[in-house]
């Protein structure tokens, strides 16, 4: 080592800390551990396995039960929570409620535009709180492939979900004053709910 090295590390004693501690800074705030950590599906089902866990919507009290079983076996099983509940990515666990909507048409984007310009994407976006969505048809939490028989939107099965799906828009529109096109339309499509 030369003299003139020595003179300048004994003028700044303190340097090499300083610089250890900027690195140790650096790398912390570029490190994604400082963020809060993403929930895995076994830190959700933590919660959400327990039938009695539920939530008020306005006057009603809603289940947040979910089914690992049904989970496991969807065509969604290899996704975490948060690919489609979105909003709670690097949140702390227990999440604030209520939680934004699923928007499937983050990865099912030619579905969603069909479904948009569909007659049930207009009413949806006309406001009608009884419009179908992705869930109503498709489930949520059990979702399966349209080609499996046991799926509601399997070719097979689609006239009878469309026709319980109209009778239960039928019986939630019994006493809500509605235009006389859309009670008779509900009216003669809920007659073939009776056949399935």
């Amino acid at each position: 080592m030369s003299a003139g090295y020595r003179v300048r590390q004994a003028q700044w004693p303190g340097i090499r800390r300083i610089s250890w501690l900027f690195l140790y800074v650096f790398i912390f705030f570029l490190s994604p551990s400082w963020a809060a950590d993403t929930p895995s599906n076994a830190d959700c089902l933590a919660c959400h396995d327990d039938k009695s866990l539920t939530t008020k919507r306005g006057a009603r009290t809603v289940s947040l039960y979910v089914d690992g079983k049904k989970v496991a076996s969807s065509i969604h099983s290899s996704l975490s929570c948060t690919s489609c509940h979105a909003s709670l990515e690097g949140k702390e666990l227990p999440h604030d409620t209520p939680v934004a909507k699923v928007n499937c048409g983050t990865c099912h984007s030619s579905e969603a535009e069909l479904h948009a310009k569909s007659l049930h994407g207009k009413a949806a976006a006309r406001g009608d709180a009884l419009a179908p969505r992705c869930v109503n048809c498709h489930g949520n939490h059990d979702i399966l492939p349209v080609k499996d028989r046991r799926s509601p939107v399997a070719p097979l099965n689609v006239p009878c979900s469309a026709a319980s799906a109209i009778a239960r828009a039928r019986r939630c529109r019994r006493n809500a004053p509605s235009s006389s096109t859309t009670s008779w339309r509900i009216t003669r499509r809920a007659s073939t709910a009776r056949a399935c």
